[in-house]
C-alpha cells in the first residue's frame, strides 16, 4: 500500500506529461480509494476472519466437548470468497477506469495535434511532430517507472510468500513426523 502511494504521484506526472490528461485526473482518485479500500478489507476484515478460523481449529482439534469443525470450514470459505469478490471488484475498477480514460486521451491526443498540424501556420507540422515525440518519449518512460514499481512489488511480496511457504511445509513435515509417536489431536493442531 505504502509502495502504490509512492508510484502514483510519479505515474500521474509522467501521465500529464505524455498528454493523458483525463487518465490522470481518473487514476489518482479510483486508484487510491482501491488500493485503500482493498487494504482495509484484508486487514480489518480478513486477517480477523483468518485468525478466527485458526484458533476454532485449534480449539476443535484439541477438544472433544467442542467441536467447531464447520463454523471453522465457514469462516474459511467466507474468507475466500470475500477475497475473490474484493480482487475481482478491484480489478473490474482498474481495467474499467484504464479502457475508458485512454480512449478519451487518444481522442483529444489526436484532435489537439490535428489542430496545430493544421491552423499553425508554417511551424504547424513541426510543432506536433515534436509534441508527438515528447509525448512518446514520456508514455515509454511512464512503462519503464511502471514495470520498476512492478518489480518492486514483486519483490516485496514475493519474499513472505516464501516464507508462509516454507513454514507450512515444515508444519506439515513435523505433523507427518510425529504422528507415529504422538496424540491424534496434537497432530491435527500442527497440521491445521
Amino acid at each position: 500500500s505504502n509502495t502504490m502511494g509512492a508510484l502514483v504521484p510519479i505515474l500521474l506526472t509522467l501521465l500529464i506529461s505524455s498528454g493523458s490528461l483525463v487518465q490522470s485526473t481518473l487514476l489518482d482518485p479510483i486508484i487510491l480509494f482501491s488500493i485503500s479500500f482493498t487494504q482495509k478489507v484484508f486487514n480489518d476484515v480478513l486477517m480477523p476472519m483468518i485468525l478466527m478460523s485458526f484458533v476454532l481449529e485449534f480449539v476443535n482439534n484439541l477438544s472433544n466437548d467442542y467441536k467447531l469443525d464447520k463454523l471453522s470450514k465457514l469462516l474459511r470459505q467466507c474468507v475466500m470468497w470475500i477475497q475473490g469478490i474484493v480482487m475481482t471488484v478491484f480489478i473490474g475498477i482498474i481495467t474499467i477506469r484504464g479502457i475508458s480514460a485512454k480512449a478519451v486521451d487518444n481522442v483529444t491526443s489526436k484532435a489537439a495535434k490535428f489542430a496545430v498540424d493544421n491552423f499553425v501556420p508554417i511551424l504547424g507540422k513541426c510543432l506536433s511532430d515534436a509534441i508527438s515525440t515528447v509525448a512518446g518519449y514520456s508514455i515509454l518512460i511512464k512503462n519503464a517507472v511502471g514495470s520498476v514499481g512492478l518489480i518492486i512489488l514483486i519483490a516485496i511480496v514475493v519474499f513472505p510468500i516464501i516464507k508462509i511457504l516454507v513454514l507450512a511445509f515444515i508444519h506439515k513435515l513435523a505433523a507427518a513426523l510425529v504422528e507415529p509417536i504422538s496424540d491424534k489431536k496434537i497432530v491435527n493442531c500442527i497440521n491445521s
